[in-house]
């Protein structure tokens, strides 16, 4: 089971947004090509992302990547977590670790 509850205390102020990005692709075992079908936000631009070669994205590539991740996470963990505060609480988290990114 994913520990959802142990990153909500995570600190990352100290990453930049394309290393939050990739240890989120990795933490929820995704491909560069699944974390794309998810947020609509094609693989190249991912990766570019993910290894610091784009700056810190638009407002609205953000939001696709975190309402996928988000919907990822309710459709495939909830039965597990049993809890919708849980999944917001990541979501609010994640979305926040995004915006302020070391290099927001």
């Amino acid at each position: 089971m994913m520990q959802l509850k142990n990153f909500l205390y995570e600190d990352r102020s100290n990453l930049n947004f394309g290393e939050i990005l990739k240890e989120e692709r990795k933490r929820h075992n995704l491909s560069v090509r699944e974390l794309s079908d998810i947020t609509d936000v094609s693989t190249t631009y991912l990766s570019k992302l993910e290894n610091q070669k784009r700056s810190f994205p638009s407002k609205e590539t953000i939001f696709n990547i975190a309402g996928g991740l988000d919907l990822f996470i309710e459709e495939n963990y909830l039965s597990e977590l049993n809890d919708f505060k849980t999944t917001d609480a990541y979501s609010y988290k994640l979305l926040t670790d995004f915006i302020n990114a070391k290099d927001s």
